[in-house]
């Protein structure tokens, strides 16, 4: 949240900028196709009173890199004595649970810090 948005529509003259105030952690899936859409909340700054509430605007919102984070599968996110983390395969071709950091998600993956890119991650519970 905090982020700078600018706004624009074909149906308003000039453009606007706000912040964005909350991101909805539900997301909506419209299609068959595997794209999901999620409700953002933006206060706008000095809008224009032709604005209108629930009307389509275009938005570009600005964000700051993440380094360090790895997008996993969800099913690969496990809980072990209470942490979460993944199976990482080493260099033995075992798995080794590492715990990791959850940075966001949705219904099919889920960005984590704590694993490099390139690791192997199981999407199920390795025998021990």
């Amino acid at each position: 949240m905090g982020e700078h948005v600018d706004i624009s529509s074909p149906d308003i003259s000039g453009s606007f900028t706000g912040t964005v105030e909350l991101i909805s952690p539900f997301a909506v899936n419209q299609s068959q196709l595997p794209n999901y859409q999620y409700q953002v909340y933006i206060e706008i700054n000095h809008a224009s009173p032709q604005m209108l509430n629930g009307m389509s605007v275009s938005c570009s919102i600005y964000t700051s890199p993440i380094r360090h984070a790895v997008i996993v599968p969800a099913d690969a996110v496990m809980v072990n004595n209470g942490q979460l983390g993944v199976y990482v395969r080493d260099t033995s071709g075992r798995f080794k649970f590492t715990p990791v950091k959850i940075l966001s998600s949705d219904a099919l993956n889920v960005q984590v810090q704590g694993v490099k890119v390139g690791m192997a991650v199981a999407t199920k519970r390795p025998q021990e």
